[in-house]
């Protein structure tokens, strides 16, 4: 059951009804070409049972659910206030074009995708402010489910990190359960790659600094003495007496 038409709320040239983001509340934008709704500002998408492609939900249904405390939505079309959302990880990735010269960036995350067992309806969380290395996403990254969407029945090359082992597989769903695999396996290769360098590149800015502790505990920030008259464990300030 869905909700009602909140008073004459429609856009004029459409006749469709009235949702808001379960997210950030914002009401939700009717994308006629698609038969979903999107949020502007999160970048979620909503389609309803008739609307979803039927391999996508078969495929997102069998994903590791999430049962988080704070992370359960209510259903944005239920008229009941109270039917939650079940939650699966959903991977999701894109890549952002620089130029001709330089190579394209890849981003990748995972967000959660929320399914409704009363009234089939699909909720797309947007993707938030960062990908999984931490980094900001662009404003066009709201996008990043209808590219996903975009892609259905276009074959595409995904790349999967087993151990050091790379391999590839060419699909026209990103939301299967394979692909899904190969997408969280190179989210959780590239973390970890990028915490190991952040891991050496302070031990390195460590093996550079001086050595001296206040009496408050905080660490010096100056680099050692290159001088050969200088104890080269400690800046200038701090040689020992």
């Amino acid at each position: 059951m869905h909700k009602p038409q909140e008073g004459d709320a429609r856009i004029a040239y459409l006749e469709h009804d009235i949702y808001h983001c379960p997210d950030d509340g914002q009401q939700l934008l009717f994308v006629p070409d698609q038969g979903s709704y999107r949020c502007d500002m999160c970048g979620g998408v909503l389609m309803s049972a008739k609307d979803i492609d039927s391999e996508v939900l078969e495929g997102i249904l069998e994903l590791p659910e999430v049962i988080e405390e704070g992370l359960s939505v209510e259903c944005p079309t239920c008229s009941s206030d109270n039917t939650a959302l079940t939650n699966f990880a959903v991977e999701w990735y894109f890549w952002i074009r620089t130029s001709k010269y330089t190579a394209d960036i890849y981003q990748c995350g995972v967000s959660n995708v929320g399914h409704c067992t009363v009234c089939g309806s699909t909720w797309f969380a947007g993707p938030g402010e960062f990908d999984a290395l931490g980094r900001t996403l662009g404003k066009n990254t709201t996008r990043v489910w209808r590219k996903q969407f975009r892609r259905l029945g276009k074959k595409k090359r995904l790349w999967g990190i087993s151990g050091d082992i790379r391999r590839a597989i060419r699909t026209k769903n990103t939301f299967g359960v394979q692909e899904q695999s190969l997408l969280r396996q190179a989210r959780l290769a590239g973390v970890k790659t990028a915490t190991e360098r952040k891991w050496k590149e302070a031990a390195s800015r460590s093996d550079n600094l001086c050595n001296h502790v206040d009496d408050n505990g905080k660490m010096c920030d100056f680099r050692k003495s290159t001088k050969s008259t200088h104890d080269q464990d400690y800046c200038y300030k701090h040689q020992p007496k």
